[in-house]
């Protein structure tokens, strides 16, 4: 038994030397990874920690910065082959990283609720400078895919929108999603530049807000920090009220109130509503109207008033609620610029204020009621017109009207003004006599 023993002892040998000559070898490379850097990798990636092959480990890389999003705007953009979802972002950085130059990357995402289809949009964008909480607003991102909108809004397609950014040289696992809850694209179209101008405005009104917050929260800090209470000191420039008696019969003087907003700003509103759009929405962004007339079995009329000088008329035809043509009579004492009528005609136009527009045309007619002068322009789905006209107290009134239906706008003005008492102020500018048939 021992000789037996002894010979299968003298056999192994070789591999046991073998065994232990491998494992001196393999040994330093299985503790090349400490354990400091299988947690690093272990948090930002890596191949198998059990690998004798372990990727280099870079301990100057940092998680990249945290961008904030104090605003956005959604919106439907148009071109040459249709309508196509869009949005922009106002970004800021945390206040404590020097952002300068770093470049950003941006991608949206806009989703079909109702299809699951995708389409994507991109940009790029960097600080210019590392002032704390500079703000900057993006470009537009705008989903590929281009759409034929109905003229109902509510027909519209619903479209969720994400936004995901990735900073400097982050990996594609440190990507930032910037809207945590996804946002819906508003049933609204307008311009890049309107955008950002509802943008700009939306962060104005936000602003002062913040600066309160900011000043209340650091006079709270001082109170804190302070143990005695300091008395306000009295403004030496400060009189005590003395009452004065007045005369009897005196005037009562008016209290100052804020100035009304010019009819140029208020008709530049992109709430405002127009071609298109049902007299819902009419109520809804001018109150309920000021007069109605159905005189005409083919049309329904409906006027509004919500801006002093501007008197806004509706009319459907086939009483399907929807506005087929709107008209503006706005009190002004000279007459509009080629300039201003364009931007009165485009904000009456409602979701084709994108559409381009042809130059405009004056034409002049001759009637038995003197001279009449017409300024027309056209867009690719509407037509528009503009001409003076006086109210019944003789004051002088521009009249703006867009439509859709096809035939000379000035003779549908026409006709309908004769037939409907609610458009006879257009006639006297129509050359009409103003007589009823």
């Amino acid at each position: 038994m021992s000789l037996k023993w002894s010979s299968k002892i003298r056999k192994s040998l070789p591999v046991f030397l073998m065994a232990s000559l491998l494992l001196m070898t393999t040994g330093p490379c299985l503790q090349a990874v400490s354990a400091q850097d299988r947690v690093y990798i272990a948090q930002y990636g890596g191949d198998n920690l059990d690998d004798g092959d372990a990727p280099p480990v870079n301990r100057n890389h940092k998680p990249p910065p945290k961008l904030l999003v104090p605003g956005y705007q959604t919106y439907w953009s148009h071109d040459a082959i249709g309508y196509h979802p869009c949005i922009i972002l106002a970004l800021e950085g945390d206040g404590t990283t020097d952002m300068t130059g770093v470049p950003i990357q941006l991608q949206a995402q806009f989703r079909v609720l109702a299809e699951g289809l995708l389409t994507i949009g991109r940009t790029a964008i960097a600080f210019p400078s590392n002032a704390p909480h500079q703000q900057i607003v993006t470009q537009p991102m705008q989903g590929k895919r281009a759409f034929e909108l109905p003229l109902d809004q509510a027909e519209w397609p619903v479209i969720e929108c994400k936004v995901m950014a990735k900073v400097g040289d982050a990996t594609s696992d440190e990507s930032q999603n910037l809207l945590t809850i996804p946002c819906r694209v508003q049933a609204v179209a307008m311009s890049d530049d309107d955008a950002r101008a509802q943008l700009s405005f939306n962060l104005g009104a936000r602003r002062p807000r913040r600066a309160d917050q900011s000043a209340s929260s650091s006079n709270s800090q001082y109170r804190s920090n302070t143990s005695t209470t300091v008395a306000p000191r009295p403004n030496p420039d400060e009189k005590p009220l003395v009452a004065v008696a007045g005369k009897l019969g005196s005037p009562i003087p008016k209290p100052q109130t804020k100035l009304q907003e010019g009819f140029e700003q208020y008709m530049q509103k992109t709430s405002l509503p127009g071609l298109g759009d049902d007299f819902y929405l009419f109520e809804k962004a001018l109150g309920l109207p000021v007069d109605t007339d159905n005189r005409d079995r083919d049309w329904v009329w409906a006027a509004y008033r919500k801006h002093p000088q501007v008197k806004i008329f509706a009319g459907s035809k086939g009483r399907t609620g929807k506005a087929d043509v709107v008209i503006a009579a706005i009190s002004v004492d000279t007459p509009l610029s080629d300039s201003q009528f364009a931007v009165v005609a485009r904000s009456l136009s409602s979701k084709f204020r994108n559409e381009k527009m042809a130059p405009t045309e004056h034409s002049v007619r001759y009637t038995q009621n003197g001279r009449v002068e017409l300024t027309n322009l056209a867009a690719q789905s509407y037509r528009a017109i503009y001409f003076d006209t006086r109210d019944q107290d003789q004051s002088k009134l521009a009249i703006v009207a867009v439509s859709r239906q096809p035939g000379s706008l000035s003779e549908l003005l026409k006709e309908e003004g004769q037939r409907t008492n609610i458009l006879h102020v257009l006639l006297k500018g129509l050359g009409a006599d103003g007589s009823n048939p």
